[in-house]
């Protein structure tokens, strides 16, 4: 999948959490979103802010597709951000309720130490996530779909097979180079006579 198609497909599938997503697909999108992020920074903070909204949903749902890709549940995800970010919620909150003047006295309070504890858990968790981004998705339909790039192929007119089948055909031609290797064998060996070793032959190679 190529950049633009990357981008209109993500728009498209706006709120859209079900289904898979291909590595090209997702990456293409967070390059997207980080190009247009850096350009709208630097023209206003406002516009920036905006920006992260709007993007916000489309970036969840390619990222929960990009993990159906893999086979893995998007909830994992959503766990992951909620490890991360409660106790930021939780700690502002906290020094709302207690009516801080607005300067933060980090040795004051008792819970920041946890709650820092438990954002960096979180922050450390994100890491695996950030691999299985990286890793192709399984090779043809799994339980959240079909495999997006057979789709895509199929879309422009050029079929990929996936690689399973590739695999699969492999073993099948080494399997009747081997049941042919025994019957010459047999043939050498003359429990087989050259009338029985054509024939057996025909029906090994279909024919």
């Amino acid at each position: 999948m190529d950049f633009q198609t990357a981008v209109k497909t993500c728009f498209t599938k706006y709120a859209v959490f079900k289904g898979r997503a291909s590595r090209s697909e997702f990456w293409w999108f967070v390059l997207f979103a980080t190009i247009l992020g850096i350009l709208i920074h630097a023209l206003s903070i406002g516009l920036w802010l905006l920006s992260c909204i709007v993007l916000l949903l489309p970036n969840l749902s390619v990222s929960v597709r990009r993990l159906h890709d893999r086979g893995i549940t998007g909830w994992w995800l959503l766990l992951q951000y909620a490890i991360f970010c409660v106790p930021w919620i939780l700690l502002f909150f906290n020094f709302v309720l207690k009516g801080t003047d607005g300067s933060i006295h980090y040795g004051d309070d008792p819970l920041l130490s946890p709650l820092l504890l438990t954002s960096g858990v979180g922050a450390l968790g994100g890491i695996p996530i950030l691999i299985i981004f990286t890793l192709k998705g399984t090779d043809g339909p799994n339980r959240y779909g079909d495999d997006p790039l057979v789709a895509a192929s199929q879309d422009t007119g050029h079929v990929n097979y996936p690689a399973r089948k590739t695999r699969e055909q492999n073993r099948t031609r080494t399997d009747i180079l081997g049941l042919l290797e025994r019957l010459h064998d047999l043939r050498q060996k003359g429990i087989l006579t050259d009338a029985e070793f054509e024939q057996q032959k025909k029906r090994i190679l279909g024919g």
